[in-house]
C-alpha cells in the first residue's frame, strides 16, 4: 500500500511523506477506509500500513491485523489540546484566553499542521493509548506517561496494575515482556530517545501545564507554550526523517 501511495500521491518521492497531513485521507476509499467510511488520521489504512513497516519489532505480535483487531493502535505523540486548548482549523482557545502575541499564534498554527504527520505518530497497545488521556498519565504529555511506563516495565516502586492490564497481554506474556531490556527496545524501536537520558530514564520535558486550569498567568503560559514548541518542532522533523529513511530501506529491499 505504501508503495502505491508514494507513486500515486507523492510523485514517486517518499521524502514528501514527511509533510503529508493524514487528515487528507478522511474520505479516501483507497488509502483511508475502503468501506467508504470517514476515517480519522490515526485509523487510516495507510497509517496502519506505515506503522506496521516502521515499528514491526517494537511490540509482541504487532502486525497490521493486530491493529485491525484493536490490540494495537496508532497514537499521536505530541497533542495540542492540552497546551493550546480546543481548536478548529487555525483557532486555538487557549491562545485567545491568554491573549497570545501574534508571533506565538502563528507558530502554533504552523505547528498544528504537523501534528498529524508521520513524525508525530507511534503505535501502542490500545489500552495504553486510552490511559494516556487521563490526568495521572499527563493527558497527552508523553514525558509523564513514559515515566509511569518505565517504572512499570522495570519494576520500580508499587506496581500500577491498571497500566499492566492495559498492555493487553496474557499473564505469562506479561511476565516475559515486563523487563528493562524490552522497555529500551520499545523506546528505541519507536524512536523516542529524545524523551530519555543516556540511561534511558525518562526526562521531564514539558512543564505539564493544563491550559484550562485556573490561576495560570500569561507569562507562565507563554513560557510553557514556547518550551513545548521548542522541543516538539525539531523532534517531529528529525523523527520523520528517521522513519522515512527506514521505510525507504524496506521498500528498496522488497524491490530486490
Amino acid at each position: 500500500m505504501l508503495k502505491a501511495f508514494v507513486q500515486e500521491r507523492l510523485d514517486g518521492d517518499i521524502k514528501k511523506l514527511k509533510f503529508f497531513d493524514f487528515n487528507e485521507l478522511k474520505n479516501d476509499e483507497k488509502f483511508g477506509d475502503d468501506r467508504g467510511l470517514t476515517t480519522l488520521p490515526n485509523d487510516s489504512m495507510l497509517m496502519k500500513s506505515i506503522l506496521t513497516l516502521a515499528f514491526a519489532d517494537s511490540w509482541p505480535d504487532f502486525t497490521y491485523e493486530s491493529m485491525d483487531k484493536h490490540k494495537y493502535k496508532a497514537d499521536t505523540i505530541n497533542i495540542v489540546n492540552t497546551i493550546f486548548g480546543i481548536h478548529f482549523e487555525d483557532y486555538y482557545k487557549a491562545l485567545e484566553t491568554y491573549d497570545a502575541p501574534e508571533e506565538l499564534r502563528q507558530r502554533v498554527i504552523r505547528f498544528g499542521k504537523t501534528v498529524d504527520t508521520i513524525g508525530n505518530k507511534m503505535v501502542f497497545p490500545s489500552g495504553l493509548v486510552m490511559m494516556r488521556d487521563t490526568k495521572p498519565m499527563g493527558r497527552g504529555y508523553l514525558d509523564v506517561f513514559l515515566d509511569a511506563f518505565y517504572r512499570m516495565m522495570c519494576g520500580i516502586g508499587k506496581p500500577d496494575w491498571k497500566l499492566v492490564d492495559a498492555l493487553n497481554l496474557k499473564k505469562k506474556e506479561i511476565a516475559t515482556f515486563k523487563t528493562e531490556e524490552n522497555y529500551k527496545k520499545v523506546i528505541k524501536g519507536l524512536m523516542l530517545e529524545d524523551f530519555v537520558d543516556e540511561s534511558f530514564v525518562p526526562k521531564k520535558v514539558f512543564q505539564g501545564l493544563f491550559s484550562w486550569e485556573p490561576g495560570i498567568d500569561k507569562e507562565t503560559y507563554y513560557k510553557a507554550a514556547t518550551e513545548f514548541l521548542d522541543f516538539c518542532e525539531p523532534f517531529i522533523d528529525k523523527r520523520a526523517n528517521r522513519i522515512i529513511e527506514k521505510l525507504e530501506r524496506i521498500l528498496n529491499q522488497n524491490n530486490q
